[in-house]
């Protein structure tokens, strides 16, 4: 358990750097015939798909268990918001005051996102890993 916390802590940094270029990306992107909140979307969609690559190659040493997801949820959710918030007050002009009050409750779409995209990620990997060590002709 020690071990994954770790591994779960070292893949956050990365993902947290693919996250960053990912969404300035997508500001940096005209969208302008397609509605307004399509880049609202796309960045969703990058960060589901971003959380769940980085979920796969964190959990896939092991049969992943439900505590094992629920731990990496919580370090990637609890890492990102320390390093957005270090990002913000080292790049912005923004105090630790002022960081604090800019997570909002819409905030919380993206807490969904992270849990949706952590648990499909254990799921499919916990699948994987037990058909791969079942004898030939049985399903799981």
């Amino acid at each position: 358990m020690i071990l994954l916390f770790l591994r779960a802590i070292l893949f956050s940094v990365p993902r947290h750097l693919t996250i960053l270029a990912a969404l300035t990306a997508v500001d940096n992107f005209d969208f302008s015939p397609l509605p307004a909140w399509t880049g609202t979307a796309v960045s969703f969609l990058f960060q589901f798909l971003i959380t769940y690559f980085f979920t796969e190659w964190t959990l896939i040493r092991r049969v992943p268990r439900f505590r094992d997801g629920m731990l990496v949820f919580f370090v990637f959710l609890i890492a990102g918001s320390f390093y957005e918030a270090l990002v913000m007050v080292y790049f912005g002009d923004y105090t630790w005051q002022n960081v604090w009050s800019n997570f909002s409750w819409s905030s919380l779409y993206l807490v969904f996102v992270y849990a949706l995209a952590v648990g499909l990620a254990a799921y499919r990997l916990r699948r994987k890993k037990i058909q791969s060590s079942l004898p030939e002709g049985l399903e799981a």
